[in-house]
C-alpha cells in the first residue's frame, strides 16, 4: 500500500510537469486511491485467490442494525474526539488552513475532476480502509492476538495512518466502532 500511495504521488507530480496547475493536488487523491485500489487487488485476486466475498463482500442476513450503528460510530467518534481533543487542548488551526487552501483550488478545478475526487473520498478510499485494516489487518492480530487487543490495535493503527493529530482523534473512535461493527 505504501508502494501504491507513492505510485499514486509520482502520477500526480508527471501530471503536474506537463500541465502546471494549481489544481494537481486535488489529483492527489483519485490518483493514489486507484493506483491504491489496483495495487491491493492484484496480489489478492491472482497470488491468494480471494473473491468478492473473502473481501467482505457478501449478502447480509438483517442489515438493518447498521442504519442506526453506523450513525452511533460516527456521533460517538465526534463526542470521542470533542472530549480527548479538549482534554488534551488540541486546537485544529492547522488543518482549517490547509483546507481553506484546497477548497480556493478546488473552486479553479474542472468539474471531471471534482466529480473523480468526491467518488474517491466517499467510495474508494473508504471500502480500501476496510479492506486494509478490517479484513486483513483486524483478521491477521485476531488470530495472534486476544480479540479486544487486536480491535485496539487496529483502531491505533488506523489512526495513526491519519497523521494529523485532530483527525487522529476521530479516526482512532471511528476505528474501534468500525471494528466492532466489522466483527458483528
Amino acid at each position: 500500500m505504501l508502494l501504491a500511495g507513492v505510485g499514486g504521488v509520482a502520477v500526480v507530480f508527471g501530471v503536474l510537469r506537463v500541465t502546471d496547475t494549481g489544481w494537481w493536488t486535488l489529483l492527489m487523491l483519485p490518483g493514489s486511491a486507484l493506483v491504491a485500489a489496483a495495487v491491493l487487488w492484484w496480489p489478492l485476486r491472482h497470488r491468494r485467490r480471494w473473491t468478492w466475498a473473502d473481501v467482505g463482500f457478501v449478502r447480509m442476513h438483517r442489515p438493518g442494525h447498521l442504519l442506526w450503528e453506523i450513525p452511533l460510530t460516527f456521533l460517538v467518534g465526534l463526542v470521542g474526539a470533542a472530549g480527548l481533543g479538549t482534554l488534551l487542548g488540541v486546537v485544529p488551526d492547522e488543518a482549517q488552513a490547509n483546507q481553506a487552501s484546497t477548497v480556493r483550488d478546488a473552486l479553479d478545478a474542472p468539474v471531471w475532476l471534482g466529480v473523480l475526487t468526491v467518488a474517491c473520498l466517499v467510495v474508494v478510499w473508504p471500502l480500501l480502509e476496510e479492506i486494509i485494516f478490517r479484513r486483513i489487518l483486524l483478521g491477521a492480530l485476531s488470530a495472534w492476538l486476544p480479540i479486544g487487543l487486536a480491535v485496539v490495535l487496529a483502531a491505533v493503527i488506523f489512526a495513526a495512518v491519519h497523521v494529523l493529530l485532530p483527525a487522529m482523534l476521530y479516526v482512532i473512535w471511528l476505528g474501534l466502532g468500525a471494528c466492532l461493527l466489522y466483527l458483528r
